[in-house]
C-alpha cells in the first residue's frame, strides 16, 4: 500500500471553466440568490429572526430553515465571486439571526415566538433540530466562505445547546426530518 491518504478538496480550489455551468452559476448569482431572498422578505421568513410578535406574520415552523438554505447558497457564492452588495445582505442576515438566540443558545423562531413552553416536545413535527441543521449547515458555509467566524461561534453555542439538551444519560429523541446530523458531522470537521 502507497503513503497516499485522500484528503477533502477545499471549494476555494474549484474553479469552473465550463461555458454549460458557469452560464448557470450566473443565473444563480443574479436571478436565483435575489428572487429568494425578496420571495423570503416578502413573506416574513426575514422579519421573524427579529422576534416580534406583532409582526405581519407570524413564523411558520419551517421558515429558518427557508432562509438558513438561502444564507448557505448565498455564502458558497461568495466563494470566488468578489460581490460586496451579495456579502453585505448575508452579514445583515446573520446579524438578524444572531439577534434571535436566546440566552441559553437555543435559536428557533417558531417555537421561541409561537410555543415557548413547548421547546423540544414534538421533534418529529416542529422541525426544531432540522433547521438546526440547516442554520449550522448555513454557518459553516460562511465559515468556508470568508474565514469569518462570527457566525460559526453563534452556531457552535446551539450545538453546545442541543449536546446539553440530548444523547447518554440525558434526554433521547429524535428528529422528524434528518439534518441535524450531518451538520453536527460537518461542524466536528470544520472545528478540528
Amino acid at each position: 500500500m502507497g503513503a497516499y491518504k485522500l484528503q477533502p478538496l477545499s471549494i476555494k480550489n474549484v474553479t469552473i471553466h465550463s461555458n454549460f455551468w458557469s452560464k448557470r452559476i450566473a443565473v444563480n448569482q443574479d436571478v436565483t440568490l435575489p428572487s429568494i431572498y425578496d420571495k423570503c422578505e416578502q413573506t416574513g421568513r426575514i422579519d421573524a429572526f427579529d422576534l416580534n410578535p406583532n409582526a405581519k406574520a407570524q413564523p411558520v415552523l419551517y421558515w429558518d430553515s427557508d432562509v438558513a438554505k438561502w444564507l448557505e447558497a448565498a455564502c458558497y457564492s461568495l466563494i470566488g465571486n468578489d460581490d460586496p452588495e451579495l456579502n453585505y445582505v448575508v452579514e445583515r442576515l446573520i446579524t438578524r439571526i444572531s439577534s434571535a438566540q436566546q440566552p441559553d443558545g437555543y435559536l428557533n423562531t417558531f417555537i421561541t415566538l409561537e410555543k415557548p413552553d413547548l421547546r423540544w416536545k414534538n421533534l418529529g413535527v416542529w422541525h426544531e433540530l432540522y433547521c438546526a441543521g440547516h442554520l449550522i449547515e448555513a454557518a459553516i458555509a460562511h465559515y468556508e466562505a470568508t474565514g469569518k467566524e462570527h457566525f460559526l461561534a453563534v452556531m457552535r453555542r446551539y450545538a453546545d445547546y442541543i449536546v446539553s439538551v440530548f444523547g447518554t444519560g440525558k434526554r433521547d429523541g429524535y428528529p422528524g426530518h434528518q439534518e441535524i446530523e450531518l451538520a453536527l458531522v460537518l461542524q466536528r470537521k470544520t472545528t478540528m
